[in-house]
């Protein structure tokens, strides 16, 4: 099993930011990457930001206004693929 969690560096022991589903002295390989502080308030607001760039890239048509061209078409026109 591979899982990432956000985890806080004490000083001594590493605390998960969230909870672990892991039994007590479970032996785990830990990679170390130091990242700036981001605030849960920070993360929830990217991803509703993120959340509605998709709903607005989702809601944009397949196909241009009347040219018989989609964004499906692209590599075929470029690259004709």
């Amino acid at each position: 099993m591979s899982t990432i969690i956000n985890a806080t560096f004490d000083g001594t022991v590493f605390r998960p930011n969230e909870p672990v589903e892991l039994a007590p002295n479970t032996v785990v390989q830990l990679e170390i990457k130091a990242e700036a502080a981001i605030s849960r308030d920070q993360t929830a607001r990217q991803l509703e930001n993120l959340k509605q760039l998709c709903e607005k890239l989702a809601a944009q048509p397949s196909a241009g206004k009347g040219d018989g061209l989609s964004n499906r078409d692209h590599d075929q026109i470029l690259y004709g693929s």
